[in-house]
């Protein structure tokens, strides 16, 4: 049973992670009983990245970098229009970087060690040990110091339906996913395809004509419409579905966790925690207000819920057995 624990005003993004439990707030306000750490900022918005020991904050993209110690000391500051924190993506023990001077990605590490990456600067994600940049229809695979190792046009996977009732070729409708020697890519049509990482040739394709919103954990694939489907990575079969949901409207992304799924209405502020075994309800609680669409506004971390809303208020539940 979930239990309200601490609510939050006046937040601009939080970060949960085993050493640090940090907030980017508006005004100055010390509240040790739950958070190790406050960032102080009077922005309107900011990227904030936990790395090792230190604290990576950002306040608009290509704007100063500050680097935090663990006690929210100022430790050094990454000059102005150079890096962007806001598109960082986690790589090994560290953060790859894009520089807008090099047009070039730079490598940082856990212990503040900066170099040019040997990945071109139009790289867009890394998945498992592979790298991709992706538009509407065609993914290209690329490998460090090498030219592309594949391209793949996605438009000859089938159809969508425009606003105007007209089948068009297919696009990507939301971000890709991987697993082992998998891509997985979310189709606008409904579909789901999953490509051979060595080639970019399609192993197989869930037919389906209704988009929806993912999460992947280990070997299984959650997808979310006014169904809750669970897939197969290898097969891309549908293990199981549930479509009742006494009453709940799901509008919003879906987290997916060791033991739980998590699903909203982001409109009205409903969050329902699954367990992902069974996909039977384990708790359902309404925070108030409006939640962001976006997926670090809601995490599950050591038995606890966080979720951040539209007016900056951060809402802390813990599981009570």
């Amino acid at each position: 049973m979930l239990k309200m624990k601490q609510i939050i005003k006046n937040i601009l993004a939080f970060s949960v992670s085993p050493q640090f439990f940090v907030l980017s707030k508006f005004n100055v306000d010390k509240n040790t009983q739950y958070c190790n750490v406050y960032i102080l900022n009077n922005g309107f918005g900011c990227a904030m990245k936990v790395l090792g020991n230190y604290i990576l904050v950002q306040q608009g993209e290509f704007k100063e970098i500050i680097v935090l110690t663990g006690k929210g000391e100022i430790l050094q500051k990454i000059d102005e229009g150079i890096m962007n924190l806001y598109s960082s993506i986690p790589y090994k023990d560290g953060l790859l970087i894009r520089n807008k001077q090099t047009r070039s990605l730079w490598f940082i590490d856990e212990n503040l060690q900066m170099n040019e990456a040997i990945v071109d600067f139009s790289f867009k994600k890394q998945i498992a040990d592979k790298f991709y940049s992706w538009n509407c229809s065609t993914i290209i695979r690329k490998e460090e110091l090498v030219d592309n190792v594949w391209q793949t046009n996605i438009s000859i996977y089938g159809k969508y339906i425009n606003l105007r009732d007209e089948q068009q070729p297919n696009e990507i409708d939301s971000d890709l996913m991987g697993f082992e020697n998998l891509l997985f890519v979310p189709l606008r049509g409904g579909q789901l395809l999953a490509l051979d990482v060595k080639t970019g040739e399609k192993v197989w394709m869930l037919e389906q004509d209704i988009s929806g919103q993912y999460a992947i954990i280990e070997d299984k694939i959650y997808k979310k419409n006014k169904i809750l489907y669970e897939i197969d990575t290898h097969s891309g079969q549908v293990l199981r579905q549930k479509e009742d949901w006494s009453g709940f409207i799901s509008a919003g992304p879906i987290w997916a966790y060791d033991d739980i799924l998590i699903i909203v209405n982001i409109l009205e502020g409903d969050v329902i925690l699954l367990d992902r075994k069974t996909f039977e309800i384990k708790d359902k609680i309404n925070i108030g207000s409006r939640i962001a669409h976006w997926k670090d506004n809601i995490i599950w971390h050591e038995n606890k819920l966080y979720v951040l809303d539209l007016n900056n208020t951060l809402h802390i539940f813990e599981n009570e057995k």
